[in-house]
């Protein structure tokens, strides 16, 4: 519960503080997102979605490491997604990821 509770937090915290634009509303990007997104609404930088899967997969882990490699496997094809839909840049996915990871190693060293 403390890994995926402490990502969102600070994904949160990070969101607006940074608040990136998605690159579809970047001027001459000429991205045209797949969902009917309202432009300048959202904020990009870090990606919650990435956060959140990753999260979830690593609080898995010591249960099943098994069906978490698999949950890993899932996110990294989510992040794919994100991407080529033009909703992240690379950086926002890396970012999501890390978070979460940062924290599970946290956890795991000194809880």
């Amino acid at each position: 519960f403390l890994i995926p509770a402490a990502s969102l937090c600070l994904v949160s915290a990070l969101r607006m503080i940074i608040s990136r634009p998605r690159p579809y509303d970047e001027d001459g990007a000429g991205i045209t997102p797949m969902l009917n997104k309202e432009k300048g609404k959202y904020s990009s930088m870090p990606s919650r979605h990435i956060t959140s899967a990753v999260a979830i997969a690593l609080g898995v882990f010591q249960i099943s490491p098994v069906i978490a490699i698999i949950l890993l496997a899932a996110s990294l094809v989510l992040a794919y997604t994100r991407f080529a839909v033009g909703v992240h840049y690379i950086s926002d996915l890396l970012v999501g990821a890390a978070i979460p990871v940062a924290i599970a190693l946290i956890c795991f060293l000194f809880l």
